[in-house]
């Protein structure tokens, strides 16, 4: 249910099933069960709810005073309830500004269109530097990478470059880390540029 109502509307209802039972009087919890997390087909719906919760039947004050919709998270390409919200925080190393993105899981978008280029990232700042480190990135001896971190320990899951980002999907970013309620951390970082010279190139 938490992806058929709103986050507010979730917690208000399982505060209200620890104190009340359905009319054949058992817990909700005893009545329901998810049966494969994958399987979306398995998990409780809007349309699973007693006749006493139901939102054609009861008042909105049952739902926290806010009439039951759709929740936050809506259904990915394959009309498949999320669920983790896709949610990006997308972070400076340098600077520390950050910025949480709302990223749909999509095997035809890229992680440049849909996070890089986001235009919430132009308005925040988040990927300017300060005026020392843009020189050397001006001059070309340091180059813009992307991490994805793993703050368990301490260190990327993926560094993507700039080009590595036109061809990756969010779908691709999504399975790359372990699902979790909190944001997919993107450090947006200064490497020093590798250079390959000419010897190299042959070889």
């Amino acid at each position: 249910l938490y992806h058929a109502l709103t986050l507010e509307q979730y917690i208000y209802l399982c505060e209200y099933w620890k104190e009340n039972k359905t009319n054949e009087g058992k817990w909700c919890y005893e009545t329901w069960a998810i049966h494969g997390a994958e399987n979306s087909q398995t998990w409780a719906t809007l349309d699973d709810l007693p006749p006493r919760l139901n939102p054609e039947t009861i008042q909105e004050l049952h739902f926290g005073g806010k009439v039951p919709k759709t929740g936050a998270f809506p259904p990915d390409e394959n009309g498949n309830l999320q669920s983790f919200p896709p949610k990006i925080r997308v972070v400076n190393d340098i600077t520390g500004k950050s910025k949480d993105l709302t990223v749909v899981k999509d095997s035809s978008i890229t992680m440049e269109e849909a996070i890089y280029n986001h235009p919430d990232l132009e308005d925040t700042k988040i990927k300017e530097f300060p005026p020392e480190w843009q020189e050397q990135l001006s001059a070309g001896g340091l180059e813009i990478k992307c991490a994805v971190w793993n703050d368990e320990i301490d260190d990327a899951y993926h560094i993507f470059s700039l080009d590595d980002l036109k061809t990756t999907t969010t779908k691709q970013l999504y399975e790359l880390v372990p699902k979790s309620f909190d944001p997919i951390k993107l450090y947006v970082q200064c490497e020093e540029a590798i250079r390959v010279d000419d010897d190299e190139e042959d070889i």
